[in-house]
């Protein structure tokens, strides 16, 4: 008697077999996997079976009929990856502009996830995202440059705790970063002057 959970058998359920003293038999059978694949395959085989009730044959033991075997699925390959797609690459202290940042998943199955953003070490945003299965959503964050001295750091990571999902490929690319040029202060805006030119 064979049964199977998270798939299908393709041959008979109950098979008879006849054997003589001493005799063993192997008895083939074919099945198909299910359509869940975060559940694995239990493939349960058992002669003279329980359920037969008063018509199961006396035996000394039980105990050795039945055998179970787990089968494994595939893990899907699933693998978050992320770009900047917007923004100026140099700003002004105090200026601001919009930067955007493009995650890509490769799964066949939509990912809710976090995304993160850093200025100089600093988080100024976090967000829940949703990125559609085999497609790429975009998130979007004002950044002002500080007044300090010096470049500083933008940083865009996907999933950072890692757990959103936990099965990735790889991490790797999951995290960008870019260096803003600091322009230094914006002399015309403080004057409101614009550069001098010639007049005929």
């Amino acid at each position: 008697y064979l049964s199977i959970a998270n798939g299908k058998l393709d041959t008979a359920v109950d098979t008879p077999v006849s054997l003589k003293p001493g005799e063993s038999k192997e008895v083939p059978f074919t099945w198909e996997a299910g359509t869940d694949k975060d559940k694995n395959i239990l493939i349960v085989a058992e002669i003279n079976p329980e359920k037969l009730g008063t018509s199961r044959l006396p035996e000394r033991t039980y105990e050795n009929n039945k055998k179970s075997v787990v089968v494994n699925m595939q893990q899907e390959k699933i693998d978050l990856s992320i770009k900047l797609v917007q923004g100026y690459e140099a700003l002004f202290i105090d200026e601001t502009d919009t930067y955007g940042a493009r995650v890509y998943n490769t799964s066949d199955k939509a990912i809710l996830t976090d995304i993160v953003w850093k200025l100089a070490g600093k988080q100024i945003r976090k967000a829940n995202i949703t990125v559609p299965a085999k497609g790429s959503t975009d998130d979007k964050a004002t950044i002002k440059m500080p007044n300090t001295a010096g470049n500083v750091m933008l940083e865009v990571e996907v999933n950072p705790s890692r757990n959103k999902p936990s099965n990735e490929v790889t991490y790797d690319n999951n995290r960008i970063r870019q260096t803003i040029e600091n322009l230094g202060p914006d002399e015309e805006d403080q004057t409101g002057e614009s550069d001098p030119y010639l007049v005929k």
